[in-house]
């Protein structure tokens, strides 16, 4: 029988799943008829039509908001996945509640992670209601829908079987992460490199022997960055071999230059209860996650109301676990600080959102007008 944490867990994600996917699909209807008639979320829009085109034969993941095949921008075979989904249940909604669904079991896989190095269900539990509160997953959930979110539990679980000792199940889920899109491989890249790093020494895992020791580790990490570069190839040629746009999110002055760029990284770590910092040899890493973000110009990057820190903010959990494992202490301290950082800066409820457009204000008026009949 289910103990009760592993109970109370499911509690919190079936509640999780159905606030959020209430909460995306009141947010699709507020723009389309209260906010902006006739708007659309693009990228919701734009996944959808994707998927419905390819059902009925009218281009390969083809969309008229891009004007051309999603893998002229992104290379995201996980999308194969939806489309038994929405040929079966074929509404926009559709997507945006098997993304909630998608990133409520994130904490399940989080949980069964953080169990298995822990020993310990309520530590367990705690860093799994840590991950449901936390401000950057709920502007990933609240970011219109994006494919690469469906590999957030599919990257807990990748840690869960490297933990366990499970090869073969790991490459499923590591081969389901990387489907997510191209840059996923730099969260595999940063496991094992934290793998590595935790037989060996940081310094250790900067040499070649000690990788030559652990073939598995050199084995992923390989997998990793042939994933990567084929992914690239592809993209060019689905776009008739110019650069993808979002390339030009590159151009300009890195947010590591801004004061953007350091407000983002600590509002992270804020948001974790600072537990990473308990471990900062596992910071190392994580470097990857942190540059693909931090060299880029665009402030959504480095905001936590967009999906970008869709591996970052998974991989930076994993690392709280192992420096829970050695300050067990350090957890419940942690668990209030992220507590309080949730109720200021969450895109959806935080208090430091309260305005016309980014809160539970917008949607509460709305429904108060359409309740009222003047919506």
């Amino acid at each position: 029988m289910a103990s009760k944490y592993v109970k109370a867990l499911w509690v919190f994600v079936v509640v999780y799943i159905a606030f959020f996917s209430a909460y995306s699909v009141f947010r699709l209807y507020a723009f389309e008829h209260f906010y902006a008639p006739g708007y659309v979320l693009c990228d919701t829009h734009t996944f959808y039509s994707d998927l419905i085109n390819t059902l009925h034969g009218n281009g390969f993941f083809y969309s008229p908001y891009e004007g051309t095949s999603h893998f002229a921008v992104h290379n995201s075979p996980i999308l194969f996945l939806l489309l038994p989904i929405v040929a079966l249940f074929p509404h926009i909604e559709t997507i945006l509640v098997v993304q909630s669904i998608f990133i409520g079991l994130g904490a399940v896989g989080l949980f069964y992670f953080a169990r298995a190095v822990l020993k310990n269900e309520k530590s367990a539990l705690l860093l799994a209601s840590m991950y449901l509160i936390n401000p950057f997953i709920h502007g990933i959930n609240k970011a219109d829908f994006h494919a690469c979110a469906l590999a957030i539990p599919f990257a807990f679980l990748t840690a869960y079987f490297y933990e366990t000792g499970r090869t073969k199940p790991m490459l499923v889920s590591a081969a389901l992460v990387l489907s997510a899109r191209e840059d996923a491989g730099l969260f595999l890249i940063a496991l094992m490199w934290m793998g590595v790093m935790r037989k060996d020494s940081p310094m250790g895992s900067l040499k070649p022997r000690t990788w030559l020791r652990n073939r598995l580790e050199l084995t992923m990490v390989l997998l990793a960055v042939l994933w990567m570069t084929v992914s690239l190839v592809l993209i060019f040629w689905f776009n008739g071999w110019v650069p993808p746009r979002w390339m030009a999110r590159y151009h300009g002055t890195p947010n590591f230059l801004r004061e953007r760029g350091w407000s983002f990284v600590a509002l992270v770590l804020l948001s974790m209860g600072f537990l990473p910092l308990l471990q900062p040899r596992f910071l190392l890493p994580s470097a990857p996650l942190w540059a693909e973000l931090l060299l880029g110009a665009s402030w959504a990057m480095v905001s936590y109301d967009f999906y970008y820190t869709y591996m970052l903010v998974p991989f930076l959990f994993i690392v709280s676990v192992y420096a829970v494992s050695e300050n067990p202490r350090m957890l419940r301290k942690g668990f209030l600080i992220a507590l309080v950082s949730s109720i200021l800066f969450s895109p959806v409820y935080g208090v430091t959102r309260i305005g016309p457009y980014d809160s539970v204000y917008f949607w509460a008026r709305f429904l108060g007008r359409m309740l009222h009949g003047t919506g």
